[in-house]
C-alpha cells in the first residue's frame, strides 16, 4: 500500500523552528545582543554619573528606612529605652554611695560634744562636688568625650543632635535628615540635609560646609578625613542645557574645601603597597594628576590616565597627532610624577617590575626598559603574552608566537628563557 506524504501538513512553529529552517536563530537574539552592547557602551561613557545616582538612591533607601522605623516607633522606644538604662547607671554609679549596714552605721555614729555643733559641716562636701561638675557643661571640648546620636522631633519629624550622657539637646530638630558617619559614632561632625541638598554641620550646629550638594560621603578608608562632595551644575550650550557633573574634597574636621569642586571626576591614586596623596582628575575632556590640595602635578592634557598593575606606574594615553581615531601611550611613574617612557607606542604593559615594558610601536612588538632602552629587539608576532607576580621577579615573563608558529619566551632582563 503506497503511502502519501501530507504536503499541507503544518511546520512546527516553535521557538526555534521560525523563518528559515536551516537557519535555527531568530532576529530576537540579534535584538538581545544589540541592546546589550548598548547598555555596555552607556555605562562605559555615563559610569560616573550613574554611581553618583546609585549613591543617592542608596542615601534615599536608608532614609527610607530610617523614617519608616521612626514611623513604627521601634527604634525610637528602643533607643529612648537605652537612654534612660545609661543615665540610670551613670547617675547611680556617681552619687550613690556604699551602703553599710544598720548595726554598724550605729556603732560608727559620731558622739557630739554638749556645747559644740554637731555635723554641721559634712554638708559641705556635695556643694564642693556640685561646684565641681558645673565646668562640665560649659566646656566645649568635654563634648566629645560623650556618646552623642541624632534624635527625631515627633511632632515636626525634624532631626537634631543629642548628648546622650547630659541629655542636653546640642543642635535644634531643624533638618530634614542628619546622617550618621560610616564608621563609628557622631564625634565631632554629621552630614546633614535641608531640602534637598546636603551639607556637613558640627555637633554644636555650626555649619562647616554649606548646603549646596547632591551627595557627601567619606572618600575613602585611607583617606578618612576627605568628604567627597558632588552637585550638578547645569550650563547653557546654544539653544539646549546640558547637566555637567563636578567633584571637590573636603578635609575634616575643619571642612575645608581642599580641592574645588569643579572637576568631572576625581579618583583616588591608590595602589598595593604605597600610598599617595594624588587624584587622578577631569577637567573638560582631559585628564590630569593633582594633590589633595589642588596643586596640578600632571598637566591636563591626556585622554585617559590608568593603573597598569605595578605600583607608582601609570600609563598616559594622547589621541594620535595624524588621527582621532587612534592613540599614543606612556608611562608616568606617581613618585616625582613625571613622565619617564614618552608618549609614542601603539601599546603598552609593565610586567613586573618598571623596568619590564612590553610595549607595540608600528605593528611590531618588543621590550624595553624604565630608561626607554631597547631590551628585547622589536619584531613581527602573531600572538603575545605575559606573566605577572609581585613578589617573585623571576616568574615575570613576556612570550611571542612567531609567524612561523614558534613560541618564544623573555624574562625581566631581555634573555630568552624555556617557555615551561
Amino acid at each position: 500500500m503506497a503511502v502519501y506524504e501530507n504536503r499541507y501538513r503544518k511546520k512546527p512553529t516553535g521557538r526555534y523552528n521560525r523563518g528559515n529552517d536551516n537557519n535555527p536563530f531568530s532576529w530576537k537574539i540579534v535584538i538581545r545582543l544589540a541592546i546589550f552592547i548598548g547598555i555596555v557602551v552607556v555605562t562605559y561613557s555615563y559610569h560616573e554619573p550613574i554611581f553618583g545616582k546609585i549613591n543617592e538612591i542608596r542615601y534615599k533607601i536608608e532614609s527610607w528606612k530610617e523614617e519608616r522605623n521612626k514611623q513604627k516607633g521601634y527604634a525610637y522606644r528602643k533607643q529612648q529605652e537605652e537612654n534612660k538604662r545609661r543615665r540610670a547607671a551613670q547617675s547611680s554609679s556617681r552619687t550613690t554611695p556604699a551602703t553599710p549596714n544598720k548595726s554598724e552605721a550605729i556603732e560608727n555614729a559620731p558622739v557630739a560634744a554638749p556645747h559644740s555643733a554637731p555635723i554641721t559641716e559634712e554638708p559641705a562636701k556635695p556643694r564642693d562636688n556640685t561646684s565641681q561638675a558645673k565646668p562640665v557643661e560649659a566646656k566645649p571640648a568635654d563634648v566629645s568625650k560623650h556618646k552623642l546620636d541624632r534624635f527625631v522631633d515627633q511632632q515636626t519629624g525634624k532631626y537634631g543632635i543629642k548628648d546622650l550622657t547630659t541629655s542636653k539637646v546640642l543642635v535644634d530638630a531643624i533638618y530634614d535628615e542628619i546622617k550618621r558617619p560610616e564608621y563609628g559614632e557622631l564625634s565631632t561632625y554629621a552630614i546633614a540635609k535641608k531640602g534637598e541638598v546636603l551639607g556637613v554641620i558640627s555637633v554644636t550646629g555650626e555649619v562647616l560646609v554649606p548646603f549646596e550638594y547632591t551627595t557627601i560621603y567619606r572618600w575613602s578608608d585611607r583617606y578618612p578625613n576627605y568628604l567627597l562632595l558632588y552637585k550638578r551644575d547645569y550650563s547653557e550650550e546654544g539653544t539646549k542645557q546640558k547637566r555637567n557633573h563636578l567633584y571637590g574634597l573636603a578635609y575634616m574636621p575643619g571642612g575645608k574645601i581642599t580641592v574645588p569642586v569643579e572637576y568631572g571626576s576625581l579618583n583616588m591614586i591608590d595602589f598595593y603597597k604605597e600610598r599617595t596623596s594624588l587624584a587622578i582628575a577631569q577637567k573638560g575632556d582631559a585628564y590630569g594628576i593633582i594633590t589633595l590640595q589642588n596643586e596640578v602635578k600632571v598637566p591636563f592634557e591626556y585622554y585617559s590616565i590608568k593603573y597598569t598593575g605595578v605600583d607608582n606606574h601609570l600609563s598616559a594615553t594622547k589621541r594620535s597627532a595624524s588621527s582621532p581615531y587612534s592613540y599614543k601611550t606612556g608611562l608616568i611613574r606617581t613618585t616625582d610624577c613625571k613622565l619617564i617612557i614618552p608618549v609614542e607606542y601603539d601599546d603598552l604593559d609593565v610586567v613586573g617590575p618598571a623596568s619590564f615594558i612590553r610595549v607595540k610601536k608600528d605593528g611590531l612588538y618588543g621590550c624595553i626598559n624604565d630608561k626607554n632602552q631597547v631590551t628585547v629587539p622589536f619584531q613581527k608576532v602573531n600572538g603575545v603574552g605575559m606573566s605577572q607576580s609581585r613578589t617573585d621577579d623571576k616568574n615575570n615573563r613576556v612570550w611571542f608566537t612567531l609567524p612561523s608558529g614558534e613560541m618564544v619566551c623573555y624574562n625581566s632582563k631581555g634573555e630568552r628563557v624555556p617557555c615551561d
